[in-house]
């Protein structure tokens, strides 16, 4: 937990990020709830994209000296990790390493032929920032790029996709078991 992540991803060291350790990672901590460039829904479908653009940005805030919720990086920043430790995406290792052994039924990544066992998500009425939020703080940046879309789990692309803070298959039971 205390390895600096740049000693298993190299290029992630850029932009003032040298000493982000991977326990930065888990607690949210990184400085990295968001993206500064401005990407489609469609860009999340591309693993070596994102964690490029990761690579690339600097750190909203110094690692390690507050939390912010990274709600869709963090899948991207720990999958990363694991792929560069163990060779395997995080959809592969998670489902080999912990779904299989438990019994889950549980994915990340869904293969087409299990998408008639999925139910289309009913999106919740729109929601906003509360308040008068400056639109350049970090909780309206985390949100900003990309503009999510809850159809968009309809789609094909996002359900074969491994977005792992975001699309994960499973049913209750699995959910639970692997809790």
């Amino acid at each position: 937990y205390d390895a600096p992540v740049a000693s298993y991803w190299p290029e992630f060291a850029a932009n003032g990020k040298e000493r982000v350790l991977v326990k930065h990672f888990l607690s949210h901590s990184a400085g990295l709830s968001g993206l500064d460039a401005q990407v489609a829904i469609e860009d999340l479908y591309d693993w070596d994209k994102i964690t490029g653009l990761l690579a690339a940005q600097r750190p909203w805030w110094e690692p390690g000296t507050r939390s912010g919720y990274h709600a869709l990086t963090q899948g991207y920043l720990i999958g990363e990790i694991v792929r560069r430790v163990t060779g395997r995406t995080l959809g592969a290792f998670f489902r080999s390493e912990i779904a299989a052994p438990l019994g889950a039924d549980f994915h990340i990544g869904l293969d087409e032929r299990e998408f008639g066992r999925v139910a289309d998500l009913v999106p919740p009425p729109p929601a906003s920032l509360a308040g008068n939020v400056d639109p350049e703080s970090i909780a309206a940046r985390t949100f900003r790029s990309p503009p999510i879309d809850a159809l968009a789990s309809r789609t094909a692309a996002w359900r074969k996709a491994e977005i792992p803070a975001a699309n994960g298959h499973g049913n209750a039971r699995s959910v639970a078991r692997i809790q």
